[in-house]
């Protein structure tokens, strides 16, 4: 066993990690420790950017988690409501096929495809790793199928709104335009589910449930999915379970035959 340069948030001084990447350069790997968050870059990488402030980065790291944390409704005095006591791990990775990726208690962002600057500075640490880190907040209650690289964007929207980050990702892309023509389509050509609505036009029905009923809505779907005893397990019933708590946590009806979202059981909803 070798020591590797490691940071560890309240502890280690910047000089002291300067320090040591200067004299334990003959390691693969370094590590920086936040409260929430554990990020392993190469030891190529922390000699590029040892001038950085590693402070600010890894705190930047564990305010995003925070931030998905909220708005997953992570809080308040019931056990089922505490935020997750395991720090999640943001990993530099060589694998040639991934820009960014993410699994259990796991992302990582590409060395050789031009990911991994993303967790290199503070300031790079926008909307990519927040929506990496949001696939550790994604619920299976209502995640069906089609919202895997959807629902992920609720907590990046999140992440973006926090930082004051403007103009947003989906005016900047035009998404609002484009799902206002989705919209305008006959109603027999909508399709939520199909290739003619985009995983933006998705995310603007999800992100208007937000402008709509503020973040309590999100709170509460939340809530109530970490309640559920007999969890759903397929799309139908995941749509299902999304559209009837939907309802409740915006207290109100919900047109969602309007966006192409429909089961039969559930067309007058």
């Amino acid at each position: 066993m070798k020591p590797v340069p490691y940071y560890q948030l309240g502890r280690t001084t910047q000089a002291d990690w300067v320090k040591m990447v200067d004299n334990l350069n003959n390691v693969p790997d370094v590590q920086l420790v936040g409260n929430k968050t554990i990020i392993t870059f190469s030891c190529t990488n922390a000699l590029a950017y040892k001038n950085e402030n590693q402070e600010t980065l890894i705190k930047k790291a564990d305010r995003v988690i925070a931030i998905e944390d909220s708005i997953s409704g992570l809080f308040g005095s019931d056990p089922v409501d505490k935020p997750n006591t395991h720090k999640y791990l943001m990993t530099e990775s060589d694998h040639p096929g991934y820009f960014m990726a993410a699994t259990f208690y796991r992302t990582w962002y590409g060395s050789t495809t031009g990911g991994v600057p993303a967790i290199l500075k503070a300031e790079n640490l926008t909307w990519g790793p927040g929506m990496n880190l949001g696939h550790m907040h994604q619920q299976g209650s209502w995640t069906w199928s089609e919202l895997g690289e959807v629902t992920v964007n609720i907590y990046s929207i999140a992440v973006e709104k926090a930082f004051g980050i403007t103009p947003t990702r989906l005016t900047s892309q035009g998404e609002w335009n484009n799902t206002a023509t989705y919209l305008a389509r006959p109603e027999a050509e909508r399709s939520f589910n199909g290739s003619n609505a985009s995983v933006w036009v998705r995310l603007c029905m999800f992100q208007q449930l937000k402008l709509a009923f503020g973040e309590n809505f999100y709170h509460e779907l939340h809530r109530q999915a970490r309640r559920e005893t007999a969890r759903p397990t397929t799309t139908d019933t995941r749509m299902r379970w999304f559209m009837l708590k939907a309802v409740s946590a915006g207290k109100t009806s919900l047109a969602f035959s309007k966006w192409g979202i429909l089961l039969p059981c559930l067309q007058k909803l």
